[in-house]
């Protein structure tokens, strides 16, 4: 019951990995064979190359399009290169592949690429001379220079729709303020923004307390919500502070809550459930200018029907824009069912990747005071049936919960499931998972990191079981199965079960709160990792 992940990890990073599969390893034009980029299990793209020129384009387009964008630094990838390659048998010039691979120019003969992939500022004033770096203001980046050159500005707004294309923002930032003996204090916090598929929940939690001696007064906190997430509910946990303000700013969404104080050691908590907007990044060639803004657009839901309505009015500075790019980014757990205008060569085009749908629109001699109207129609996610356990303590809270999702597989017939267990507790835990199969089913272990699977039959059931050992307070662990045989899955809820293996979990059935089975929209991660 063990899967073997192909290629080699980029090392620092447990997700990504790049396989080499070679034909031929004589260099020249007998080198032949494909790059596979893989997220986790699942494969993102694999490109051919039939020398060692057209190897270096494949893993520039790679490290270019996706490993870069991902935060990947160019010394992960030259750690790659440099184990990877011997180990297939390559003796190659490292410095010369990585720099080759970043968009350097090499005199090494065997490494010279035509094909240009990165423009780096120093590339563009190749190009454009009079060209000068990006500068910043608010949201609107702004290339000055006389750029004449039609196919170098081409070049250029491909490569910058990309490059400066909005990133998905992980953290919110908060600021506290406080008296303390007629001292005023400010601190300035940073909280993540938490993604979890036990409760398919988007969740920012902002905790404060007084760590000092002495009670502190006139509390105000501060608290912004980026503006690529939007609010649908928030619940205070633990204290009482009050909402003096709520005002929706460019940045995003800025709460200020007010406590007349604190005493030593008390706790205010406060949780917000939020949801995704789809990312939008416009460029617009306005004379010898690049403005380069990003904006967010609400994704509306109704019902089974999901949809984005969006409108952007281009300023009079100059009768006609000649170039307009727009890059929308759609979250990878909705699908682009039909689009108004349609997507279609040469105006759009789509791109599916680990991430979500992106989609580029190119307009041209674009009139002042027009207003650009694009409208998608999307779908949800397949959806998947879920199971919860939450296991409460002799002390009647909880301290872990365990979920099991299930889907139909789509490329193969059969089942994937997905376990994911998560400890809530202020200790750690040993608990152990337990699940049973009609003995006409087969069942293989794709994947776990939840300790180590036991697997026993009879002539009746299939049974599975892990111990989960030491598991820490809040941190959320998976495993993936996937079962194929005749016999429905619905026979099977009724045997999902969690047992103890300490003291700290009651034996008591009562104190297991159980949530039915229901119909789920879950992350897209998920439908990779189960149909693999």
């Amino acid at each position: 019951m063990s899967y073997e992940l192909k290629g080699k990890l980029i090392w620092g990073t447990p997700v990504f990995r790049i396989h080499c599969e070679l034909k031929s390893k004589r260099f020249g034009e007998e080198f032949k064979g494909s790059l596979t980029l893989l997220e986790r299990r699942h494969e993102v793209s694999t490109n051919k190359f039939s020398s060692l020129e057209q190897f270096i384009v494949v893993l520039r387009n790679l490290w270019s399009n996706s490993l870069r964008v991902s935060k990947i630094q160019d010394t992960r990838l030259a750690r790659w290169i440099e184990e990877y390659l011997p180990e297939l048998g390559l003796v190659v010039p490292f410095n010369d592949i990585l720099d080759a691979t970043k968009g350097q120019y090499v005199e090494t003969p065997p490494i010279e690429v035509e094909d240009e992939v990165e423009l780096t500022p120093e590339e563009i004033r190749g190009i454009v001379p009079e060209a000068s770096d990006p500068t910043i203001t608010g949201v609107t980046r702004t290339l000055k220079g006389a750029i004449s050159d039609e196919e170098a500005m081409e070049r250029i707004l491909e490569k910058f729709i990309v490059e400066y294309k909005a990133d998905r923002t992980k953290t919110a930032d908060s600021k506290l303020k406080y008296k303390l003996n007629e001292t005023t204090k400010t601190l300035d916090l940073t909280y993540p923004i938490e993604f979890s598929p036990i409760k398919n929940e988007i969740t920012l939690l902002t905790i404060y307390s007084n760590s000092n001696t002495q009670t502190i007064t006139d509390v105000e906190i501060v608290e912004r919500i980026p503006a690529d997430y939007k609010v649908i509910e928030h619940n205070i946990l633990k204290g009482s502070p009050t909402k003096e303000s709520e005002e929706e700013k460019h940045e995003g969404l800025e709460i200020i809550w007010k406590v007349p104080q604190l005493q030593p050691g008390e706790i205010i908590k406060i949780q917000y459930k939020l949801k995704q907007m789809m990312l939008r990044t416009i460029i617009v060639r306005d004379d010898n200018d690049l403005n380069i803004l990003q904006l967010q657009d609400d994704i509306l839901f109704q019902g089974k029907d999901v949809w984005i309505d969006s409108s952007y009015t281009f300023q009079d500075k100059t009768p006609i824009i000649e170039d307009v790019k727009v890059l929308d980014q759609i979250p990878r757990d909705l699908k682009v069912i039909s689009s108004q205008p349609p997507i279609a060569s040469p105006n759009a085009k789509m791109v599916e990747t680990p991430y979500g749908t992106e989609v580029i629109w190119t307009f041209k001699n674009v009139q002042a005071l027009t207003q650009m109207k694009i409208e998608y129609e999307l779908s949800q996610a397949p959806k998947m049936y879920r199971d919860i356990l939450t296991v409460v303590g002799k002390d009647g809270n909880p301290i872990c919960e365990v979920v099991k999702i299930v889907k139909q597989l789509t490329k193969e017939t059969g089942w994937g499931i997905v376990y994911a267990a998560k400890a809530l507790g202020e200790e750690n835990l040993d608990f152990y998972i337990q699940d049973k199969f009609p003995s006409n089913l087969t069942v293989t272990n794709v994947h776990t990191d939840l300790g180590v699977v036991q697997d026993t039959s009879n002539a009746e059931f299939v049974t599975i079981k892990w111990a989960l050992n030491d598991l820490p307070n809040g941190k959320e662990i998976h495993s993936y199965f996937q079962l194929h045989g005749d016999a429905s899955i619905e026979l099977d809820l009724n045997q999902f079960m969690i047992g103890s293996q300490n003291s700290n979990l009651s034996q008591d059935k009562t104190s297991e709160t159980r949530i039915e089975r229901e119909e789920v929209i879950m992350s897209e991660i998920y439908n990779y990792e189960v149909d693999i």
